[in-house]
């Protein structure tokens, strides 16, 4: 088997994940998903319609491997719910297992090797469990002892569906409207009303509506997963689509108990900023905030943060507060779903007891990227095209850095050498996202 089939280990930083919407809006490539909840969320759910649509499990099982966990089976099976067919996933532990805090899956994940940004999501997405647990018992967060949510399957679940999201390049995702059942389940912590308190605490600003079943539609992972990286949508989002996965949950309902995974292209044809222009309008948020006392080390950090969890662009700008003290405003841009991250990352890193965002508008021009040789190497390099046919490319630096230490070349070599070969008419390999991997690709 090749050792990483799926392409995650050794890109930069921030540009695996559909969290990540840098990839999506910088170029035309980026994929988004639609997640139709009809019958609820779990993580199993979801890695059964990530495969559905057209992920090879063995592509999943790679990109799983580097988490460094043993003990566990992945085991995907074809089914059938209330007569429509789906992909079951069962993640299958040996023994009992510990009932953990969010300090030790934090360690967990930082004793990988899952890539920055990957390891990133599933931090928030068990960060966020953490906080609405601590939430429903009145306990601080360091507190929060994991059971169901800290089990081996679910910790595989989220960086499996993490893993799963960033191979099939969707980098925005949506959800419809969340069904709720009425009844009781068995915890932990006892018998505990559906829905279970702390997905209640997770749900805050998602749209909900009766569900038809006495049983538990959306579990707790399943929440945190949306909380963290869905919008919710009451409409389907506009685009081209290119596949759809059905993800079945454990239990036969009246009602097909799956979940819809919708996986396309975004349509912009009406997004045009003006007539007969190439230029693109989309809306984004600012989040920025005012301070005073952070060190150069704290602003370098927090920037890289935002970078990481999925931010467009950061940057730090010197101001002058009042009474004269010198300052930095902190500034982020994201996309409209990426606000609420953004907010939590400045709130978490506690610089801050207040910050503002506003809706801005972004205009753009299509960007491609393209791969040229340079010496031994290839250079990944973006070009844009302006009206009159102006051509401007930026050749990626850390690859001609690496070129220029390989081969002794001057780096300003390397870069001119980039710029030209993309100049040209007909470039070495157009680098356009890659298609659903249906089939585990070649190493």
């Amino acid at each position: 088997m090749p050792r990483d089939p799926c392409g995650l280990q050794g890109r930069e930083r921030g540009r695996l994940s559909r969290i990540d919407a840098r990839q999506a809006v910088g170029s035309e490539g980026g994929r988004i998903g639609y997640l139709d909840c009809f019958s609820g969320i779990a993580g199993d759910m979801l890695l059964g319609a990530i495969i559905d649509a057209g992920l090879d499990p063995d592509c999943l099982r790679a990109g799983l491997a580097p988490l460094g966990l043993s003990g566990y089976s992945l085991e995907v099976h074809s089914v059938t719910r209330a007569g429509v067919g789906g992909t079951r996933v069962e993640v299958a532990s040996e023994g009992p297992q510990p009932a953990r805090r969010l300090s030790d899956i934090v360690a967990l994940l930082e004793a990988s090797g899952l890539a920055p940004a990957i390891r990133r999501q599933a931090h928030m997405v068990f960060s966020a469990l953490a906080a609405a647990e601590a939430r429903v018992h009145r306990c601080a967060v360091g507190d929060v002892h994991f059971h169901e949510v800290g089990a081996l399957d679910a910790i595989v679940e989220v960086v499996g569906a993490a893993v799963g999201l960033a191979a099939l390049g969707i980098e925005h995702l949506y959800c419809s409207p969340l069904p709720v059942a009425r009844g009781r389940i068995r915890s932990a912590h006892g018998d505990l009303p559906l829905p279970a308190p702390a997905t209640l605490e997770l749900l805050r600003g998602f749209p909900l509506r009766p569900g038809q079943a006495d049983a538990e539609l959306v579990t707790p992972t399943g929440a945190a997963i949306l909380a963290v990286w869905a919008t919710p949508a009451a409409d389907w989002p506009a685009m081209v689509l290119e596949a759809v996965g059905y993800g079945a949950g454990g239990r036969d309902l009246a009602s097909p108990n799956l979940i819809r995974l919708a996986v396309g292209r975004p349509e912009f044809g009406d997004r045009s900023a003006l007539p007969g222009s190439s230029w693109l309008l989309d809306g984004a948020v600012l989040t920025e905030a005012n301070l005073d006392d952070v060190t150069p080390q704290e602003v370098a950090y927090l920037l890289e943060t935002l970078l990481d969890g999925g931010a467009l662009d950061a940057w730090a700008t010197p101001i002058v507060m009042k009474k004269g003290r010198p300052g930095v405003k902190l500034s982020a841009l994201t996309m409209g779903f990426q606000a609420g991250t953004a907010a939590a990352t400045f709130f978490r890193e506690g610089i801050t007891p207040g910050l503002r965002q506003f809706p801005v508008h972004r205009f753009r021009v299509p960007v491609e990227e393209v791969r040229v040789p340079v010496g031994d190497g290839e250079v990944r390099v973006k070009r844009i095209r302006g009206e009159g046919g102006f051509l401007r490319v930026w050749p990626e630096y850390e690859d001609c850095r690496e070129i220029a230490r390989k081969t002794g070349m001057p780096l300003a070599r390397v870069l001119a050498a980039a710029r030209r070969t993309a100049s040209e008419p007909s470039p070495a390999v157009p680098a356009a996202s890659p298609p659903i991997p249906t089939v585990l690709p070649e190493a």
